[in-house]
């Protein structure tokens, strides 16, 4: 796919590559970080929140949006079956509506617990 390789091609010789890897190896020693990031999820508990999730990604799992939406049940899922890990490149549609919609809401309010798969626009 084009998306796919206009990220890859900066990365096509090893020298290119080495940025990324300093950047891989940092984010290995980054555990502690992310758990008391996640250990602090409940500062969101009274936010408006939507999951715009490609389905088609390949890091990231139907089994790390489950636990996003245990988390928080208040969310909304915009589940887009046709997008990958760059959602926000491959559906800007859904992104866009996505934060209009949490836009528009009054302040103080959270979204419901709802799965939500959005029109496509295309």
């Amino acid at each position: 796919r084009a998306l796919h390789r206009h990220y890859l091609a900066p990365l096509a010789s090893r020298r290119a590559r080495e940025g990324t890897y300093a950047l891989a190896c940092a984010l290995r020693g980054s555990d502690g970080h992310y758990a008391s990031l996640w250990q602090r999820r409940e500062a969101l508990a009274s936010r408006p929140l939507a999951l715009v999730w490609g389905e088609r990604d390949p890091a990231l799992t139907t089994s790390h949006r489950d636990r996003w939406l245990r988390a928080f049940p208040h969310a909304r899922l915009i589940a887009a079956p046709d997008a990958g890990h760059f959602v926000a490149e491959e559906r800007p549609d859904l992104v866009i509506a996505a934060i209009r919609d949490l836009l528009s809401q009054p302040r103080g309010t959270t979204t419901e617990g709802s799965t939500h798969a959005m029109p496509s626009l295309r």
